[in-house]
């Protein structure tokens, strides 16, 4: 006989499994990192947007700003988003869920009004876990920078 016998097959199979399950233990979870990455990208594409709002806008009586909403759902719904899915929870340092930017990049909770009464008085730190990891994106008060 020239085959190989029914056995002998079972255990490459069983063997290449149990190789490839130990492979794939050390390869990295990246999908913090690459959500964080993507959410402070929109963060300051939303940003650039509302900046851009003063040059592209007649109307002076318009509210010129573009809000951005931290939950996983909204995020995953955003008419611009590319096709990266969040899969991570966030819990943001404050009560604010819904950050505006105005036509000068200024961040506001909720909404922007003219008198500033909404603008931002404290930083904000979004913590993103997944897993059992988490990273950090703060906005930056009056500025509305992303770090």
């Amino acid at each position: 006989m020239k085959g190989f016998t029914m056995i002998e097959l079972i255990f490459v199979i069983v063997l290449m499994g149990l190789l490839t399950f130990v492979g794939l233990s050390f390869i990295p979870d990246n999908t913090l990192s690459d959500n964080t990455k993507a959410l402070k990208n929109l963060i300051n594409m939303k940003i650039t947007n509302a900046l851009s709002y003063e040059a592209n806008m007649s109307d002076e009586n318009d509210k010129k700003r573009v809000c951005i909403t931290f939950n996983t759902d909204s995020l995953n719904s955003e008419e611009n988003a590319s096709k990266i899915k969040y899969f991570f929870k966030a819990d943001i340092s404050s009560d604010v869920d819904t950050v505006c930017f105005d036509k000068f990049g200024r961040p506001f909770k909720d909404s922007v009004d003219d008198k500033d009464n909404n603008l931002l008085n404290e930083n904000i730190k979004i913590i993103l876990k997944y897993k059992n990891d988490e990273q950090d994106i703060l906005i930056h008060k009056l500025t509305g920078y992303v770090e």
